[in-house]
C-alpha cells in the first residue's frame, strides 16, 4: 500500500490528496526526502479529523487482534460503538478533532440514549457504558499517539451502578433440575461450574480432565484462567455424556441436536425450564452467582472463589460477602484471636520487663 501511495505521488506530484494519504505511511524525515525529490512544495498540515483517527484507530486494533492481545468480539463491540457516534458527528456537521469537545460528548450522551430506548442491550444504560469506554480508548489512542491530534480526552468514563447477586435458593434449584428433562445436563453444568453462558457455551472437551476431575478454561470476559474442580454430580454427569457421545476434543461439551449451542438458545432454554418449574426471574448468570454463594457458605474464601470464577477475590468479596455471614465471622475470630495473642504477648513482655522483687 505504501509504495503504492509513492507511486501516485511521483506520478502526480501536485496532487495534495495523495500527499494527504502518504502523510499518514510514512514518517517526516522520509517525507521530506520525497517532496525533495519530486519537487513537491510543503504546505501546512491539514487540521486533524475525526476520519482520520478512526482509520488510525482501526489499523491497531487489527494489528492487535493479529497479535492476539484484542479478541475479534471486543474489536467488532468496538466499531459498533463507534459508528454510531460517526452518525451523530455527521447529523452536527461535526468532522475537525477540535470541535469534539466534552460538551459535544454530553449531547451525545443524551442523543445515544434517545435513539436506543427501545434496545434490549441498552437497559439501565448499560450499552451506554460500552460505548462510552470505546469512545474513551480511540481519544486516548490519539492522545498516545504523539502528534498532537488529540491534547486532552474529552470522554469522561461512568461506571455502571453494580447490581446485587441474586443467587437461586435450593428450593429453586430442584425446581429447575426437576422440569428440566433432556436438558438437566445443562443445567447441572451451569449450576456446578459458574460459568458464564458465553463461556460454557465455547466450552471444549479438551478442557476438561475427567482423570484428574477439574476444569481449566481462560474466560472470555476477563481473560483469566478458571480452575473449577468437578465435584461426584458433575463428573457423573460428564462421563455419562462423553461415554454416550464420544466427542472429539475440539467439540463443545453443550450441543443441542448435534450442534454446538450459543449464548440466545441457552439463555431460551433456562427461561422455558423456569416457565415450567415457576421460578420468577430465571437466567443464565443466576447459577454463578448460586456456585459462588454456595462455595462460600462451605468454607471457600473469596480467594478460592475468585480462582474457581476467574475473578478477582475483591470482586467476590464485594458481591457475595452478604451471603456467607460464617465466613465474616470466621475472619473475624481470626482478628479477635491475634489481638488476644498480642495482649498477651505484650503482657509477658511487661512482666519480664519488671520482675517481682520481693523484700525479705
Amino acid at each position: 500500500r505504501m509504495r503504492k501511495r509513492i507511486e501516485e505521488v511521483l506520478a502526480s506530484p501536485g496532487d495534495p490528496q495523495a500527499w494527504d494519504a502518504l502523510s499518514n505511511l510514512l514518517p517526516a524525515p522520509a517525507l521530506k526526502k520525497l517532496a525533495k525529490v519530486t519537487g513537491h512544495q510543503e504546505t501546512d498540515a491539514p487540521a486533524p479529523t475525526w476520519s482520520m483517527l478512526l482509520r488510525a484507530f482501526n489499523a491497531d486494533t487489527e494489528s492487535r487482534v493479529a497479535r492476539k492481545a484484542l479478541r475479534k468480539s471486543s474489536k467488532k463491540r468496538y466499531a459498533r460503538s463507534l459508528s454510531e457516534f460517526s452518525v451523530f458527528l455527521e447529523e452536527q456537521n461535526i468532522e475537525r478533532l477540535q470541535q469534539i469537545t466534552r460538551p459535544v460528548v454530553d449531547q451525545w450522551k443524551n442523543w445515544r440514549l434517545k435513539r436506543s430506548q427501545s434496545w434490549r442491550r441498552f437497559r439501565n444504560g448499560a450499552g451506554l457504558i460500552g460505548d462510552l469506554v470505546a469512545l474513551h480508548k480511540i481519544f486516548q489512542h490519539g492522545k498516545d499517539l504523539g502528534c498532537g491530534w488529540v491534547q486532552q480526552n474529552p470522554v469522561r468514563m461512568e461506571r455502571r451502578s453494580k447490581g446485587k447477586a441474586n443467587p437461586y435458593s435450593d428450593r429453586e434449584v430442584a425446581a429447575l433440575l426437576k422440569d428440566a428433562g433432556p436438558h438437566t445436563f445443562t443445567l447441572l453444568l451451569l449450576l456446578h461450574t459458574g460459568l458464564r453462558a458465553s463461556d460454557a457455551t465455547s466450552l471444549p472437551w479438551e478442557k476438561v480432565n475427567l482423570q484428574e476431575r477439574y476444569i481449566r478454561v481462560v474466560t472470555a470476559k476477563c481473560s483469566t484462567e478458571a480452575w473449577i474442580p468437578l465435584g461426584p454430580e458433575l463428573l457423573f454427569a460428564l462421563e455419562n455424556e462423553y461415554a454416550k457421545r464420544q466427542p472429539q476434543p475440539g467439540d463443545t461439551v453443550l450441543t443441542r441436536r448435534g450442534q454446538a449451542l450459543n449464548g440466545k438458545e441457552l439463555l431460551r432454554i433456562v427461561k422455558r425450564i423456569g416457565n415450567r418449574a415457576k421460578v420468577a426471574n430465571v437466567n443464565c448468570h443466576r447459577f454463578r452467582h448460586a456456585f459462588s454463594v454456595n462455595a462460600l457458605r462451605r468454607g471457600a474464601g473469596y480467594s478460592d472463589v475468585g480462582r474457581m470464577i476467574g475473578d478477582s477475590a475483591a470482586t467476590v468479596e464485594n458481591y457475595y460477602a452478604a451471603f456467607a455471614p460464617k465466613l465474616q465471622q470466621r475472619l473475624r475470630r481470626f482478628v479477635d484471636g491475634g489481638a488476644q495473642m498480642e495482649g498477651a504477648g505484650r503482657h509477658t513482655e511487661d512482666t519480664h520487663a519488671r520482675p517481682e522483687v520481693r523484700v525479705t
